[in-house]
């Protein structure tokens, strides 16, 4: 398995410990509450290593859409 530790794009450093799980970002999505730049960063890191089901990326997706993405999650995700 990759490390899943280490800078970014962006010269930022993130880990897996930034990623709290599907059920909590999911939730904070429907809540309405805005990820931080490092939960989302930690959350693009799960889709493009695997480690997402298709379940839990159209969730993520249908969340994001129905209270709107923010243009600080979406600088995060681009980083």
């Amino acid at each position: 398995m990759p490390d899943s530790s280490g800078p970014d794009s962006s010269g930022s450093d993130f880990s897996r410990s930034d990623f709290s799980g599907w059920p909590d970002v999911l939730s904070r999505l429907t809540a309405g509450q805005i990820l931080d730049a490092p939960t989302v960063r930690a959350v693009v890191n799960e889709l493009l290593e695997g480690r997402a089901t298709p379940a839990q990326i159209g969730g993520l997706l249908l969340a994001w859409r129905t209270r709107g993405e923010t243009s600080s999650e979406l600088s995060a995700v681009l980083r």
